[in-house]
């Protein structure tokens, strides 16, 4: 199960893309955003992970003065990347 959830934070705008799979491990949530890096699921033939998903999204989202984010929980089977950007009105 995934989805997606916009909220209105003021003068921000956020974005939450969440998961209710296995979870990300403490020791790689500081790592995924890095280019190449994958978990040991990604090096399974199965999920034919390359790396580059994460650190491409975090590129795009801070060329556009964003932030992206991660909340993750084993125990809880959840996670969460969050992407903030500033509203733009006109």
């Amino acid at each position: 199960m995934f989805g997606l959830t916009v909220r209105d934070e003021g003068e921000i705008v956020a974005v939450d893309v969440w998961d209710r799979g296995k979870g990300i491990a403490e020791i790689h949530q500081e790592r995924v955003f890095e280019r190449l890096y994958t978990l040991d699921d990604a090096r399974n033939p199965q999920f034919h992970g390359s790396g580059l998903g994460l650190s491409i999204s975090k590129r795009l989202t801070e060329e556009m003065n964003g932030t992206i984010s991660l909340s993750s929980s084993q125990a809880e089977k959840k996670t969460t990347f969050t992407c903030k950007f500033k509203q733009l009105t006109y």
